[in-house]
């Protein structure tokens, strides 16, 4: 008898382990989240390579509609759409940008600190002094550029857009100090010294700027030009050329003079 009970308790269970092997449970459809496939459909748009204004529409409506998580990554999906057809310069001193009124039309959107930083760019669009063929001219307006990165770095010291900015400021310094790296752009006619309008510019902005890093930096330059009677192959002057960015990062961050700037092997 407890052979028969045996045996019927193995057969009901291979019968529920074939049964379990052949069933199948039926398939569920996963819900799709209609913000993610609208905030692809718009990704596919910026690769397929729309035309600028059906872009814009679509972003218009869809900032109005998806979550405040999408806002940021649908502008920036945008600006780097517009970047992609940038040729860059030759010249890599030169800068190449984007016309970014299209950006900041969606400023509403963005955080205050990604307002500031496009509000710069789209400001050297506008006139873009960084690559103007003049070089006397413009260095009243490249200080004043450099003074306004200058606030928005010490704003954000530690934000997004730190690097792109820093490298906006080092750009707009090297180029109203060091004239693009040729200083003989700086110099007057027939002669080694500093050209006087030059001059002149450097110490308007440190009267119009008195607590400002940059223009510490720019009095700095003026302190050592006058010590070497304002000759530009001295070697003081050499010397700050050669620390220049080692300079710029102390004066921006600690207002003040690096502890031991490093002297050129000569």
């Amino acid at each position: 008898m407890q052979i028969k009970e045996k045996l019927l308790a193995v057969l009901v269970l291979s019968g529920i382990v074939a049964l379990s092997g052949c069933t199948q449970l039926p398939e569920q459809d996963v819900p799709t989240d209609p913000q993610i496939e609208a905030y692809e459909e718009y990704l596919q748009m910026l690769n397929d390579g729309l035309e600028t204004t059906a872009i814009e529409q679509t972003l218009t409506q869809l900032l109005d509609e998806l979550d405040p998580r999408y806002h940021e990554p649908m502008i920036f999906a945008y600006e780097a759409h517009l970047k992609s057809f940038l040729e860059l310069p030759e010249d890599r001193l030169k800068i190449a940008l984007i016309d970014y009124s299209h950006i900041n039309q969606f400023d509403r959107y963005l955080s205050d600190e990604h307002q500031s930083f496009f509000s710069l760019l789209e400001n050297e669009y506008r006139t873009m002094d960084l690559n103007a063929p003049g070089y006397v001219t413009t260095i009243p307006n490249l200080l004043e550029k450099a003074q306004d990165v200058e606030k928005h770095l010490l704003a954000f010291p530690q934000g997004n857009t730190t690097g792109r900015a820093y490298e906006l400021y080092a750009r707009y310094l090297y180029k109203a100090l060091l004239g693009n790296g040729i200083f003989t752009e700086l110099m007057a006619a027939d002669s080694a010294q500093i050209n006087d309008e030059i001059a002149r510019s450097y110490s308007g902005f440190i009267e119009d700027y008195p607590a400002s890093h940059t223009a510490s930096l720019v009095g700095l330059y003026l302190e050592i030009l006058d010590g070497s009677q304002g000759d530009l192959t001295s070697k003081p002057v050499q010397d700050f050329y050669f620390n220049f960015y080692t300079y710029l990062r102390s004066f921006l961050w600690d207002n003040r003079p690096p502890q031991n700037p490093i002297a050129p092997i000569r």
